[in-house]
C-alpha cells in the first residue's frame, strides 16, 4: 500500500522507516478448481502500459462500441463484438483520466488538466477545456452536464454541449493523500463524488447545489500519516443506497435521497467496494476480502488466502 501514498512529507516518512521493521510476506497463490469456463472472444493491444504511473484508464462501453485510450494520447473505437478497429486518433498529450462515452460523445482527461470531448462517429474533437488540475478520474455524463473531478479537490459541472462552466464545487485537500482518485457518478438528477479528505458529497447535477456531505470514518492519530483518510476507490450505487469505503476510515452505507448513514463499520481500503445479491464486497489494505450483509453491515465471511 505504501507505493500509493503521495509523499509530500518525505523526511517524516524516512525517519519513521527502519531496517528492523517486519514486512508482511505475500501469501502463496492458492490452488483452486475453476468453476466456470470462460471463452475469450477477442483481444486488442492498445498500448505498452502506463509504466510507473499509477493510472486506472478504463474502456467505455456502449451498446455497439468499445472506446479505449492509452497514456500516450491514442484513442481507439472498437467493435464491441469483434474487436475490429473503427478509428484511431492521436491527441498528442498525456491521457490520465477516462474513458467515458454517452450521447454520441467520448470524454477523456489529461495530465495537464484538460477535458477533451470527441465525436463518437469519427473521433474529431468537439470541444476541450483547461480545468487547472490533473484529471485521474472518469468523467460522468448527465443529460445536460459533464461532471469532471480534478485532483486539486474540485468538481466541475460543465455544459455537455460546449464545455462552459455551469458550477464548481471546491473542497479542501489534506497535505498527504493517496495517489489516485475516485470517479464521480451521476444517478438521475444527483451527482455523487468522493474526495481525498474522506468525504462523500451529493450534489444536484444541473445546478451544483450541495444536498449533503458525509465523512466516511474519522481520522485518528497525531501525525499527518496516521490521520490520512482518503476516499480513493470506487463507491457503489445500488438503488437508492451508496456504499463507500475510505483508507484508514471506514465502510458505510448511505441513503442517497436523505444522506442518512444506514450503517458504518471500521475498515481501511483503497480499492473500493461492490455489491451483489444483498452482499457488499470489499478488499482491505492487507488484501483480505470481506463479504458483508448489505442491510446491516455485519460480516458474512472473510478470505485471508490473498493476504500480504
Amino acid at each position: 500500500m505504501g507505493y500509493r501514498v503521495l509523499v509530500l512529507l518525505l523526511p517524516l516518512l524516512l525517519m519513521a522507516c527502519s531496517s528492523d521493521e517486519s514486512v508482511v510476506a505475500p501469501s502463496p497463490v492458492p490452488q483452486f478448481k475453476a468453476q466456470l469456463d470462460i471463452e475469450k472472444l477477442w483481444t486488442a493491444r492498445i498500448s505498452d502500459g502506463v509504466g510507473e504511473a499509477y493510472l486506472s484508464l478504463k474502456p467505455a462501453l456502449t451498446e455497439r462500441w468499445a472506446f479505449a485510450a492509452a497514456i500516450d494520447g491514442e484513442v481507439y473505437k472498437l467493435d464491441r463484438k469483434t474487436g475490429a478497429r473503427e478509428w484511431r486518433v492521436d491527441l498528442d498529450r498525456k491521457i490520465t483520466g477516462g474513458v467515458s462515452a454517452a450521447y454520441g460523445m467520448v470524454a477523456l482527461g489529461s495530465a495537464n488538466g484538460e477535458i477533451i470531448v470527441l465525436n463518437e462517429e469519427d473521433g474529431s474533437i468537439l470541444w476541450e477545456k483547461a480545468l487547472g488540475g490533473q484529471i485521474m478520474s472518469t468523467p460522468a455524463f448527465g443529460s445536460e452536464r459533464l461532471v469532471v473531478q480534478t485532483i486539486d479537490g474540485r468538481l466541475h459541472g460543465l455544459d455537455r454541449q460546449d464545455g462552459k462552466t455551469v458550477w464548481l464545487f471546491d473542497t479542501s485537500i489534506p497535505i498527504l493523500t493517496l495517489r489516485g482518485e475516485s470517479s464521480p457518478v451521476v444517478m438521475g438528477g444527483a451527482t455523487l463524488a468522493g474526495f481525498a479528505n474522506g468525504k462523500l458529497v451529493a450534489l444536484d447535477t444541473d445546478s451544483g447545489f450541495v444536498a449533503w456531505e458525509r465523512l466516511i470514518g474519522e481520522p485518528k492519530g497525531r501525525s499527518e500519516l496516521e490521520r490520512l483518510i482518503d476516499l480513493d476507490g470506487r463507491f457503489w450505487v445500488s438503488g437508492k443506497i451508496v456504499y463507500a469505503v475510505t483508507y484508514q476510515g471506514g465502510l458505510a452505507a448511505i441513503d442517497v435521497p436523505s444522506g442518512r448513514v444506514l450503517w458504518s463499520k471500521p475498515l481501511s481500503s483503497y480499492s473500493g467496494v461492490s455489491e451483489f445479491l444483498s452482499q457488499v464486497y470489499v478488499v482491505d489494505e492487507d488484501s483480505v476480502l470481506y463479504a458483508k450483509d448489505s442491510v446491516s453491515g455485519t460480516d458474512i465471511w472473510q478470505l485471508d488466502d490473498l493476504k500480504g
